[in-house]
């Protein structure tokens, strides 16, 4: 699938949608399922997959210009590959009922955008929205929910770019840091949302197994 020698160009994100095997629970067994599949993407024995964890146990393809974000949900697990970008990723199941606590990480124009939706919609436009975030905050290291309320998830009108909370000790001056978001086709009942520190020229999203990928 991947040529090992150019794996990712430059710009060009991949999204696997990877359905999850209930016999590799756990962490380890999902750290031993993601080497296996980087193996097969990039035609390489696992051992000698160039993965490792860095300082916040994340997962790092060593001495490659190629990021890597995973997120398992109870389904199935999100693998984002990124060149030249650092790269995040947010996968959640979409609720089957909302109650107000639901809305609290949401602005007010958030919370009509979900409400002007058809109701059978309203679920799983949240479920999105809080995929923007989520992904969006990761990206910038901040934490997963205490500035939610402070990104701006509505992309529609804005290429895709989300604003993030400014680093602790920028300047006023300094530009607010920007997230690219795409949202991932998923199966029903799931959301899922990648964030980039650079626009992408291609964006593929692969469903594990299926033939071609689809571009989003």
């Amino acid at each position: 699938m991947v040529d090992r020698h150019r794996p990712f160009a430059e710009r060009e994100l991949h999204v696997f949608s990877v359905r999850l095997d209930r016999r590799a629970a756990g962490a380890r067994g999902r750290w031993a399922a993601l080497r296996a599949f980087l193996g097969q993407l990039m035609d390489l024995p696992e051992r000698e997959v160039p993965l490792r964890r860095d300082v916040y146990g994340r997962p790092e393809l060593e001495g490659s210009s190629v990021d890597i974000a995973v997120c398992p949900d109870e389904r199935r697990q999100f693998v984002a590959l990124a060149g030249g970008s650092a790269v995040a990723v947010s996968g959640h199941g979409v609720p089957s009922l909302l109650d107000e606590e639901a809305f609290l990480p949401f602005s007010r124009s958030e919370r009509l955008f979900v409400d002007e939706a058809p109701e059978e919609e309203r679920s799983r436009r949240l479920a999105q929205l809080w995929t923007r975030k989520e992904a969006s905050l990761r990206l910038s290291g901040h934490g997963r929910l205490a500035l939610a309320g402070e990104v701006d998830a509505l992309i529609q009108h804005r290429e895709g770019r989300v604003l993030l909370p400014p680093a602790s000790g920028a300047g006023e001056s300094a530009d607010p840091p920007v997230a690219y978001v795409y949202d991932v086709p998923a199966e029903p009942g799931l959301a899922a949302s990648v964030a980039t520190s650079s626009e992408m020229r291609r964006v593929f999203v692969w469903q594990v197994g299926d033939r071609p990928p689809v571009m989003a």
